[in-house]
């Protein structure tokens, strides 16, 4: 549901019409700093 939301490449959903989002995913609780600094870096980029 996720990737759907997210308009994420890989979801069986995805709307190429759409602007396309990212998906993290982490399956445990130590995978959830890297998907956070995914996210900052993708924020640092467009900011720039």
């Amino acid at each position: 549901m996720l990737k759907r939301i997210a308009n994420d490449k890989t979801s069986a959903d995805f709307n190429s019409n759409q602007l396309e989002g990212k998906y993290f995913y982490a399956q445990t609780a130590a995978d959830v700093a890297p998907a956070f600094e995914g996210i900052q870096n993708q924020i640092l980029r467009l900011s720039k």
